[in-house]
């Protein structure tokens, strides 16, 4: 190891070290035993829910309205008409991160709300705060958060030490909704190789553990002021990956061939190519924000394309930094007014780290730059030590 620690980037061996150091070692891959008890959270949750007794809701009748008790159905009470269940964020899309995480849940239900007749902010609130008050009732801390989130309203439950944000939205077809856009960009993001995920944890990993320590850091011993969505810094790894690797070229069949974990010897082309996706997800960091160029992701049969997402330009097109939602392409995520990121700061951080990158020894990179700060946090997190001290 210790001559590889010598190598620069230049070298295939700094790109298998890298490659195995930052993507399959289990510091940043995503954790079977995480997504077990977020599964058990979620069933747990699921079932309880199943059991609520009564949905108390406003029914329309012509001009007039009048509260009701909705019956199922079938004329019994007691069941929410569940459609399905989705798991949204990090955990539903497989780019989770070691440590702190949370997990997101979307109930598409067929009543008693039907849009657009009687779905409103308003009644959804009220049925959040009834479903709110039968999870109270059986142990569950749960309680309404009415702004701050990424969806307007959702329900934070406390599941097995599991934070579950439940957002209950009505069936309709997927596009239509917040959460049917959730849902679609989930699906997206599972056609992706896994060694793409892998980059989109290790981008998010630094950004989360790498950036309030370092000493040189313009954040440095403070509580994190960035604030960016880390969907937003998903969305920059996608980008770089279909610039790096766009369809049918050699390095997208390389990483669709890629095993889970590298072979010894000369290092496999999805190794490289992981190696220059990460790379030019910060240097596109960098151009969004000080040069203002718009990053969009082509999303297939699941969203748009970058010359759809263009034609929405008079919709953010005067926003300082622009990262577009490739199903919504009128959804700036860059922008999020309520948290105010503080995109020059990590823009500079990205810079730094792209100097280490680009001219220094991988041993640099691994003890003196923020990358290694945060890949030694997420040691320390899973209790192991750093394989390259």
């Amino acid at each position: 190891m210790a001559w590889v620690l010598r190598t620069h980037i230049g070298d295939p061996a700094y790109a298998h070290a890298f490659n195995w150091l930052a993507y399959e070692m289990p510091v940043v891959a995503s954790s079977d035993h995480m997504e077990r008890r977020a599964g058990q959270a979620i069933q747990r949750l699921h079932d309880e829910l199943h059991r609520l007794p009564f949905l108390s809701v406003r029914i329309r009748a012509g001009r007039g309205s009048r509260s009701a008790r909705w019956l199922g159905p079938w004329g019994v009470s007691g069941r929410i008409p569940i459609d399905r269940i989705r798991k949204g964020g990090s955990l539903g899309r497989r780019t989770l991160v070691a440590g702190n995480f949370d997990v997101d849940l979307l109930l598409f239900i067929n009543g008693p709300l039907q849009y657009p007749g009687n779905w409103s902010r308003g009644e959804q609130l009220k049925l959040l705060k009834q479903v709110r008050e039968w999870l109270r009732k059986n142990s569950y801390p749960a309680v309404v958060e009415e702004e701050g989130t990424q969806y307007d309203d959702v329900l934070q439950v406390l599941v097995d030490e599991v934070e579950v944000d439940v957002l209950l939205v009505p069936n309709m077809a997927r596009a239509d909704t917040r959460a049917g856009v959730a849902e679609s960009y989930t699906a997206f993001v599972a056609d992706t190789p896994n060694g793409v995920k892998s980059v989109v944890r290790l981008l998010k990993a630094w950004y989360k553990y790498g950036l309030t320590t370092e000493k040189g850091s313009v954040w440095a011993g403070s509580v994190h002021p960035a604030k960016v969505p880390s969907v937003a810094l998903e969305l920059l790894a996608l980008a770089a990956f279909q610039r790096e690797a766009p369809p049918g070229s050699r390095e997208r069949q390389a990483l669709d061939a890629a095993s889970p974990a590298p072979r010894h010897g000369t290092p496999t082309a999805a190794a490289v190519s992981s190696l220059r996706i990460f790379r030019t997800a910060l240097r596109l960091l960098v151009e969004a924000v000080k040069e203002r160029h718009v990053v969009t992701v082509d999303a297939g049969r699941w969203g748009c394309s970058r010359g759809t997402a263009m034609e929405f330009q008079h919709v953010w097109g005067d926003d300082e930094v622009r990262i577009i939602h490739p199903i919504d392409p009128t959804c700036n995520v860059a922008r999020w007014r309520k948290r105010n990121p503080d995109w020059r700061a990590l823009a500079s951080e990205a810079q730094a780290l792209l100097k280490v990158l680009e001219q220094e020894p991988l041993e640099a990179l691994l003890n003196a730059s923020t990358l290694g700060a945060a890949l030694r946090r997420l040691a320390a997190i899973k209790g192991i030590d750093p394989p390259w001290q």
